[in-house]
């Protein structure tokens, strides 16, 4: 009886520590769970650094797309500003141009006031001396005296003036009228080119 309760009594005593040991184990197994679970890229395992790797990758694809992102926007910048200054140019170039056409068509209306006003003065001036003869602005002299053409020419430098040249068919006229159809040397000479020239250096031509 005795030894039955012994026996019993370490029965016992192995079943409780049994028990004992499987719940330090399961302890041990499910702290090794939650660590598990809690850290899940332990030392030594590579999951994690693969993971690493595509968060670096996302990371740095993002970056460069900002990186890209922002020299765009730059470039645009820039084209945007370089097409106002090309604008800009333009504009100011048809301005000057539309300034430059007014001054020019300006200039050109004053330079006919001035001619006609010189005409006008010059026939209410008349000739001096008073035996010159006007027609327009230019004034002429009939020497009765025969000379040559060279002793002609030289009385006519003396008098500050030359042979008479011919430029239209009305001058022509009144010229004929002047000498009253005598002959009348003409400002014509032959140059050194045996080209037939006026005294006033033009060329002799079929419109004179």
């Amino acid at each position: 009886m005795f030894m039955s309760e012994n026996v019993a009594a370490e029965t016992s005593k192995s079943v409780h520590f049994e028990k004992r040991k499987e719940r330090i184990l399961d302890i041990y197994v499910s702290a090794e769970s939650l660590f598990v679970y809690d850290n899940p890229w332990r030392e030594g395992d590579n999951t994690g650094g693969d993971v690493d790797n595509e968060y670096a990758e996302v990371a740095e694809a993002s970056e460069e797309k900002k990186a890209c992102g922002a020299r765009a926007v730059l470039l645009g910048l820039l084209v945007f500003l370089l097409l106002i200054g090309i604008t800009g140019l333009g504009i100011a170039f048809k301005e000057e141009m539309i300034k430059w056409n007014i001054e020019r068509k300006q200039l050109m209306a004053d330079n006919v006031n001035l001619t006609n006003k010189l005409c006008v003065l010059s026939e209410q001036m008349g000739c001096t001396p008073k035996s010159w003869t006007r027609l327009h602005s230019s004034c002429y002299f009939f020497l009765r005296k025969k000379k040559n053409w060279k002793e002609s020419q030289e009385y006519c430098e003396g008098k500050k003036a030359h042979l008479v040249t011919v430029t239209t068919r009305e001058e022509q006229v009144f010229v004929s009228k002047l000498a009253l159809n005598n002959k009348a040397w003409m400002g014509l000479k032959l140059g050194d080119e045996g080209v037939w020239k006026w005294v006033d250096g033009t060329p002799l031509t079929t419109e004179r």
